[in-house]
C-alpha cells in the first residue's frame, strides 16, 4: 500500500456504521464548503458556446498564474476552480498534464471514477472541479450524470424528489437517514449536490443495502437468507485477485487480533470481510453498468457518468474492473494525493489510478 492509502487510514475507515471502505485524512479538515447560495451564485457566470440556453455555466475553470516559487512554465498544468488550482497527474509517470490533455481524456471515458477521503472537504472540491471540468465538454459535456456510493439503489425515489425540488434539503436528510445511512457532514457534499441541481443532472445511488454486507460479515455467504441472496450483485463467484486481497488483508489486520484466538477462526472472519467488500464493488460496478446501458427501462442513459466513491473503490482491482466486466469498456479513474513528492503507486498496485489530483490545492491568485 503507497503512502496515500497506508498514511490516511484510520480506525473509523474499518467499515463502521456506514458499510464502507473509509479512507480518511488523520488531521481534522482545514477547509470550509460554501453554501447553497454562495454556491448557487458562482454557477451563474456567462454560459459559454455551445451550451444549453438558459442554463448557468460551471464555476470558472482557468489555469491560474504562477504563485511565488512557481515557473511560469508550469502554470499551464494548473487548473482552477473557485479560487482553487488543482495539479492534475499522470498516475503512471507523475508528470503534470494540461488543460487539453485532460479534457481529452475526459471526452474519452464513459465511467469517469473519483476517489474522494471522505471527510475532507478538499478531495470533495477536486471532485467537484472534475465534474465541472466534464460539464464542459464541447458538444455532449452537459450529457453527464453522477453516482453516489454514499446511498444504496433502493433510496433513489428520494434522491430523486430531492433533485425535482419536491422536497428541500431537510427533507431529503431525512428521508434517506443521511445520519445512519452515510454518517459523513453533508456540508461536504452539498456543492455536489447544488451543482446537479442548478444544471438538471441526473444523480444516481449506487450502493448495496445497508444491511447486506454486514450479514455477510456476520454470517458469511453462505449464512445468507434466500430473502438476502437475491439482493447479491450478479455474476457470482466474483474475481478476487491477488493484490486486492493483500490490500484488504491489510486493513482487516489494523483490527485488534486477540492473541489466543484461534487462527482458522481469524481466518474465517477475514472470508466474509473480504466478501463484503466484493459485494460493494460488484453492487456498485453493477448499477454503473446498468446506468450506462440503455433498454426498455432506461432509454436515454447519460453519455457519461462520474462515480463519486471512496479511494478504495476506484483501484484497479475494485470497481472499475467489476465494471469493465459488465461492458462498461471506457473509463478514467481519478485519486486525490496529498503529498506532493510521493511518487505513483505501480500499475499494479491496487491503488493505482489512471490521474491524481494533488491535494492540497493551491489558492488561485484572482
Amino acid at each position: 500500500m503507497s503512502v496515500r492509502g497506508r498514511s490516511l487510514l484510520s480506525s473509523r475507515s474499518l467499515w463502521g456504521l456506514c458499510g464502507s471502505l473509509l479512507f480518511s485524512l488523520a488531521c481534522a479538515t482545514a477547509s470550509s464548503v460554501s453554501s447553497p447560495a454562495a454556491t448557487t451564485a458562482a454557477t451563474t457566470a456567462a454560459t459559454p458556446p455551445g451550451s444549453l440556453p438558459a442554463t448557468p455555466s460551471p464555476p470558472a475553470l482557468s489555469s491560474a498564474k504562477p504563485t511565488d516559487g512557481e515557473s511560469a512554465a508550469a502554470s499551464p498544468h494548473k487548473h482552477g476552480q473557485r479560487g482553487l488550482s488543482f495539479v492534475v497527474r499522470d498516475g503512471t509517470s507523475g508528470a503534470p498534464i494540461d488543460s487539453e490533455a485532460l479534457q481529452q481524456r475526459l471526452a474519452r471515458a464513459r465511467a469517469i471514477y473519483v476517489g474522494e477521503h471522505h471527510n475532507d472537504a478538499l478531495s470533495h472540491r477536486a471532485q467537484l472541479f472534475v465534474l465541472a471540468q466534464v460539464y464542459r465538454l464541447p458538444d455532449d459535456g452537459h450529457d453527464v450524470a453522477v453516482g453516489l456510493e454514499m446511498l444504496p439503489r433502493r433510496l433513489q425515489p428520494q434522491l430523486d424528489a430531492y433533485l425535482a425540488g419536491s422536497i428541500d434539503e431537510q427533507g431529503f436528510l431525512a428521508a434517506v437517514d443521511w445520519s445512519r445511512t452515510w454518517g459523513f457532514d453533508f456540508s461536504l457534499y452539498r456543492p455536489l449536490f447544488d451543482f446537479c441541481r442548478t444544471h438538471g443532472l441526473r444523480m444516481y445511488a449506487l450502493n448495496a443495502p445497508r444491511d447486506l454486507p454486514r450479514a455477510v460479515r456476520q454470517r458469511g455467504l453462505g449464512g445468507l437468507t434466500p430473502a438476502e441472496q437475491a439482493l447479491l450483485p450478479s455474476d457470482n463467484p466474483w474475481p478476487m485477485p491477488e493484490p486486492h486481497r493483500r490490500f484488504v488483508r491489510s486493513i482487516f489486520d489494523q483490527h485488534p487480533a486477540d492473541p489466543k484466538a484461534d487462527p482458522a477462526l481469524r481466518e474465517a472472519a477475514f472470508e466474509r470481510f473480504y466478501a463484503a467488500q466484493l459485494i460493494w464493488d460488484e453492487s456498485m460496478a453493477q448499477a454503473v453498468a446498468d446506468i450506462l446501458r440503455p433498454g426498455p427501462e432506461n432509454p436515454r442513459p447519460p453519455r457519461r457518468l462520474i462515480v463519486l466513491a471512496g479511494v478504495g473503490h476506484v483501484g484497479p482491482y475494485a470497481m472499475p474492473a467489476r465494471a469493465q466486466r459488465r461492458g462498461v469498456s471506457t473509463a478514467l479513474t481519478f485519486a486525490p494525493q496529498v503529498d506532493e513528492k510521493e511518487a505513483p503507486p505501480p500499475v499494479a498496485d491496487p491503488e493505482h489510478t489512471d490521474l491524481t489530483i494533488l491535494l492540497p490545492a493551491h489558492h488561485a491568485p484572482s
